[in-house]
């Protein structure tokens, strides 16, 4: 098994950061490595170029769990993932992809701050690789990831209206 995570607490609309995190167009935007991303059905009601929608508004986005989506990064073919965990009321999203001899894990929690004001959340995004290639996989491609994660976490939380704490 091979783990890495990126931890950041900031004050954002936790419905905007969900919306980033299960619509899989905002991607781009947020991470300069992924060129374009989408779920395999139907087209989502928005496009990328819109503004964040109105608090509320994720929570009736997410694709249920078995949902099938494509990722185009900027430097690797294009890699299919599926929906494993959505649950909103848990801050939980999590996507998989398979690869020769190993499975990637992609992880999102969003929690509340505690002991923090109102509005203030905890993001975590988690890359695990399990199976016997897991290391491998690890080196190869989830370092790249891991190392991309606190600015993609930054850019999540300010195209969400938020403000990273530091």
């Amino acid at each position: 098994m091979w783990t890495a995570e990126h931890c950041l607490t900031a004050r954002v609309d936790p419905d905007a950061v969900w919306l980033r995190w299960v619509d899989p167009t905002y991607w781009p935007q947020d991470d300069v490595d992924v060129r374009a991303a989408g779920y395999d059905a139907t087209p989502r009601e928005h496009s990328p170029d819109r503004p964040t929608p109105s608090a509320g508004a994720g929570r009736s986005a997410a694709p249920p769990p078995g949902t099938t989506g494509w990722i185009k990064p900027a430097k690797s073919p294009m890699s299919h993932f599926t929906v494993i965990r959505v649950n909103r009321d848990e801050g939980r999203f999590d996507i998989q992809s398979r690869y020769p001899g190993s499975t990637m894990h992609v992880e999102h929690r969003l929690t509340p701050t505690q002991g923090a004001a109102a509005g203030t959340y905890d993001l975590v995004h988690r890359v695990r690789f399990s199976g016997p290639a897991a290391a491998v996989w690890g080196a190869v491609l989830g370092r790249s990831i891991v190392s991309g994660l606190p600015a993609v976490m930054t850019n999540i939380v300010e195209h969400a209206g938020g403000v990273v704490r530091v």
